[in-house]
């Protein structure tokens, strides 16, 4: 696989190069189509400039176009939305009727003629939205939110809804190349490569997998990203020190209700983790495997709370909280007129961390 932050200028000329259908070869100049309609349907062969995509075919939708996918059988070898600065496009995936609303975009084991075979790019220089609702599925070998940050504004700005159950969005290795997704940059040892404002958003009982089969980290948050949620983000276990497994925050965590994550937990020193609550309930990261805490963490409460010791789950790790780890600084916003003072408890036996509330006697 190319190293993509090793590539970022050659990346950008190539990106220009496809979207303007300038080859140096007739054969090259059959490896991409743009979208080229406001609004319509993927599968319609005239809202394309060189037909419906093909797993052979390098997809782009700029200039403010907007494809919808409801039946079954969409393909590219990659798809761009808003590859350059002032670019847009977004896909909607929907899945309302039996076996409706797929996307299928592979690696196919080469790169002629090609950029990155199986990567989703969601606003790369530009602005994109990719929405998978009502059990539409996407699949890819990897995926970019937000890649690129702008010399000069505007930045780049990428957001993926997965909504609804069934709603999935799966990425998989193939021919030994990592899967992998960044939301808020790209590909780095660290993924901490500046990006753009990104945001992955899975609610509803809506899912995102990531299933690496390297020893590597497979869903990094950059420093300008988002993971947001009440859904399941997924990656699947299959090295044996658990490496692979990793969901790496150096952005924010912001869950909305219960943000189950089936792996392991890397919260970066400059990662924000904010969590809501009020009186009924609160807002929640629930990990299957370890949880390592780091960087900040922001609760905002609002309402009339219970007038006894209260106490409200913010974080839990089956796994554990290795090495007693703790958040490196906790900032509460909080009603001061209600006679009880917010604090935060970690308790590594239980592997959880509360807001507790000790009401003043």
């Amino acid at each position: 696989m190319k190293n993509k932050s090793a590539s970022h200028s050659a990346l950008i000329v190539l990106f220009t190069v496809l979207a303007f259908g300038v080859y140096s070869s007739p054969a090259r100049a059959q490896a991409s189509t743009n979208w080229r309609v406001t609004t319509g349907d993927w599968f319609t062969d005239a809202n394309w400039s060189n037909h419906v995509p093909t797993l052979l075919t390098d997809a782009f939708i700029n200039d403010a176009g907007k494809a919808q996918i409801n039946g079954p059988g969409a393909n590219a070898k990659s798809l761009t939305l808003g590859l350059n600065q002032g670019d847009s496009g977004s896909v909607t995936v929907d899945g309302t009727n039996p076996n409706d609303g797929s996307l299928s975009v592979p690696d196919d084991c080469t790169d002629q003629f090609g950029i990155f075979p199986g990567l989703i790019s969601v606003g790369y220089s530009g602005t994109g939205a990719l929405l998978i609702t009502n059990g539409g599925t996407v699949a890819s070998r990897w995926g970019d939110i937000a890649a690129t940050a702008n010399t000069q504004p505007p930045n780049s700005n990428g957001s993926v809804t997965v909504s609804g159950a069934g709603s999935t969005w799966i990425i998989s290795s193939s021919c030994g190349n990592p899967a992998k997704l960044f939301i808020g940059g790209s590909e780095t040892e660290n993924g901490d490569d500046p990006g753009g404002t990104a945001l992955l958003n899975v609610t509803n009982g809506g899912e995102v997998i990531v299933d690496n089969q390297t020893n590597q980290a497979s869903i990094h948050v950059g420093p300008s990203g988002t993971l947001a949620g009440n859904g399941n983000i997924k990656t699947v276990y299959h090295a044996p020190d658990g490496l692979d497994t990793v969901v790496a925050v150096s952005g924010t965590l912001a869950p909305s209700g219960t943000l189950s994550i089936d792996g392991d937990l890397f919260l970066n020193g400059i990662a924000t983790t904010l969590c809501s609550v009020i009186p009924t309930a609160a807002d929640m990261v629930e990990v299957s495997r370890t949880g390592n805490l780091g960087g900040r963490l922001s609760v905002i409460m609002t309402g009339t709370f219970p007038g006894d010791t209260t106490r409200y789950t913010l974080l839990h790790a089956d796994g554990g909280l290795p090495n007693n780890t703790t958040f490196q600084s906790v900032s509460i916003k909080y009603p001061t007129n209600q006679g009880f003072t917010p604090h935060i408890t970690y308790d590594y036996v239980a592997n959880s961390v509360y807001l507790d509330l000790v009401f003043n006697e």
